[in-house]
C-alpha cells in the first residue's frame, strides 16, 4: 500500500465522511483506487469514520500508523 502524506491523510478521512467516491479521492490524491480502499478499511477499523467522532489530530495518526517506512538502501 502506497503511504499518503500526512497533509493528505486528515483531507482524506474528511473527504470519506463526506461520501466521496474512491475514485474522485484517487485522482485528487494522486493514489490508486486500491490504496484508497485500503486506506478506507484502516480508517474504519480504527473508528475515525464515526460522525460522532472529531476527526484526529496528525499526532494521533502518526502513532496510529506507525513510523514510516525507509528507503531501501544500496551497499556501497
Amino acid at each position: 500500500m502506497e503511504r499518503l502524506h500526512m497533509n493528505y491523510l486528515r483531507d482524506f478521512i474528511h473527504r470519506v465522511i463526506a461520501g466521496e467516491s474512491d475514485r474522485r479521492i484517487a485522482r485528487d490524491l494522486f493514489v490508486s483506487r486500491t490504496t484508497v480502499r485500503k486506506y478506507r478499511e484502516w480508517a474504519d477499523a480504527q473508528g475515525y469514520l464515526q460522525l460522532d467522532r472529531p476527526i484526529p489530530d496528525g499526532a494521533t495518526l502518526v502513532a496510529a500508523l506507525g513510523s514510516a517506512p525507509q528507503p531501501p538502501r544500496a551497499m556501497s
